[in-house]
């Protein structure tokens, strides 16, 4: 809101807002704005003015994000099974992606176990290639991966 001090002041001068962009990295910062006073021959005359600023605050939180391990499963044939597939539960900032991950898990014998993404391992990167991995909350799911004996 914007508090102005002598009812003529809108007759004869015309005040512009223009807030400041907003951050896009998590953290709190000041919602600040300038201001732009011009007379009624539209010459700046901002600096002829005292002005007291009370800004505000924004918060942006890390946005969650789940990585969940793919899980697989195949007859026994003396090979290991793998799965590097991942799936993402909630919703990346448009222009970022996954750029790295690293899954753990192989079974090569009969039975079941953990496919795993290794947390410290996942990097997420914006449209620029810049890491913006800090910008969310990531926890990893795993998946399994079964060989079976064919009968």
């Amino acid at each position: 809101a914007v508090f102005i001090d002598g009812e003529e002041f809108g007759e004869r001068y015309k005040i512009e807002i223009k807030p400041k962009e907003l951050p896009s990295t998590t953290g709190t910062y000041p919602h600040q704005f300038a201001v732009v006073v011009t007379d009624q021959a539209g010459q700046d005359i901002t600096n002829h003015f005292k002005y007291e600023y009370n800004f505000g605050s924004i918060t942006v939180k890390a946005n969650e994000i789940v990585l969940k391990a793919g899980s697989a499963e195949k007859a026994y044939d003396g090979t290991p099974l793998e799965c590097t597939e991942i799936e993402i539960i909630g919703t990346l900032a448009e222009g970022d992606t996954i750029t790295a991950y690293e899954i753990t898990g192989s079974q090569l014998m009969p039975g079941i176990s953990p496919n795993t993404i290794e947390l410290s391992s996942i990097v997420i990167s914006n449209k620029d290639g810049e890491d913006v991995t800090a910008n969310y909350q990531l926890s990893v799911e795993d998946g399994y991966l079964t060989v079976y004996i064919e009968e």
